[in-house]
C-alpha cells in the first residue's frame, strides 16, 4: 500500500462510521486486515488526525496481539504508533479546542496501545528512528506510564518495519 492507498484508505474511513462498523461487523475483518489498517493510518498523523484517530482506537480494541498470523509483526507496528502518538503529542499546540480534544484522544489510544505491548513487551526500552513524514523521536520511557514530558527530537536515521504475513510485498519507513 503506498500513500495513494493511505488517501483511500482515509476518505474510505471518513465515509464510515467506526464504532457502528466495529458493532455490526466485529470479525469481519481479520487480524492481519486490522493490523495493517492500524499501521496504514498511525503512520502520518499529521492529516486528517480525529478521524484517524477514531479509527485507530476502534481497530485498537478488537486488536489480538497473540494472535497467530500477527504475532511476530504486532510489536514493531504497536512500538510506532505508540511513538508516532508521542511525537502528535509533543507538536499539540496548547490551547485551542482542536488540540485538547487530540490530545485527550491521543492519552486514550495511548494506554490502549500499552495494555496491549504490556504482555509483549513488559518494561520495553525502546528507540524508534525517526524521520519522513511522522518524525518518530527515541523513546526512552517504559511502558508501564505515561510520559509527562514530550519524547525527544527525531532522530536521523529511519527504522524499517516489517510488514505483517501476505503484505511481504511492501516496506514501511518510520
Amino acid at each position: 500500500m503506498g500513500e495513494s492507498d493511505l488517501n483511500l484508505i482515509t476518505w474510505l474511513c471518513s465515509k464510515l462510521e467506526p464504532r457502528g462498523f466495529f458493532l455490526i461487523h466485529h470479525h469481519a475483518l481479520s487480524q492481519v486486515i486490522l493490523l495493517s489498517l492500524l499501521q496504514q493510518l498511525g503512520f502520518d498523523l499529521s492529516r486528517d488526525t480525529i478521524l484517524k484517530l477514531t479509527w485507530l482506537t476502534e481497530i485498537a480494541t478488537v486488536l489480538n496481539p497473540k494472535d497467530d498470523t500477527i504475532h511476530a509483526h504486532v510489536t514493531g507496528i504497536l512500538e510506532a504508533l505508540h511513538g508516532n502518538l508521542s511525537h502528535l503529542t509533543s507538536q499539540l499546540s496548547h490551547g485551542s479546542s482542536e488540540s485538547a480534544q487530540v490530545a485527550s484522544m491521543c492519552r486514550v489510544l495511548t494506554l490502549i496501545v500499552q495494555s496491549l505491548l504490556d504482555p509483549l513487551v513488559p518494561l520495553a526500552r525502546v528507540t524508534s528512528g525517526g524521520g519522513g513524514g511522522s518524525g518518530v523521536g527515541s523513546l526512552t520511557h517504559s511502558y508501564s506510564s505515561i510520559p509527562s514530558t514530550p519524547s525527544p527530537q527525531p532522530q536521523p536515521n529511519a527504522a524499517v518495519m516489517t510488514p505483517p504475513p501476505g503484505f511481504a510485498h511492501m516496506q514501511y519507513r518510520y
